[in-house]
């Protein structure tokens, strides 16, 4: 695909704003679940969920496995020998003008 090609697929008056700090979040977010996985869990087989809250006060991102079965919209995967194709889920919880994390919740 050529350059011109591929810039004509944005939408110019389309643009999705956020803040340098809730940049900080997610990238201390990163950070966070890759000391968890160890580098076991390919950040390629995963979906990220962000939220903000509805104060722009805190921020939720999540990894999830990219699972194709769903129950009431939570990923759910049956493991094969006890083993699951791909890692745990996990959520963080910010606060996001001082990058403070304040809760995580794994799934699985």
């Amino acid at each position: 695909m050529s350059t011109k090609e591929w810039r004509e697929l944005f939408n110019r008056n389309e643009y999705h704003e956020i803040t340098g700090s809730y940049l900080l979040v997610i990238e201390d977010a990163k950070r966070k679940f890759e000391e968890i996985s160890k580098g076991e869990w390919d950040l390629k087989k995963y979906i990220v969920w962000l939220q903000i809250s509805t104060n722009q006060k805190y921020a939720s991102i999540g990894f999830i496995p990219n699972i194709e079965n769903f129950i009431d919209v939570i990923p759910f995967e049956i493991p094969n020998q006890g083993m699951y194709q791909n890692g745990r889920g996990v959520q963080f919880y910010y606060e996001i003008d001082n990058v403070e994390l304040k809760e995580t919740i794994f799934m699985r």
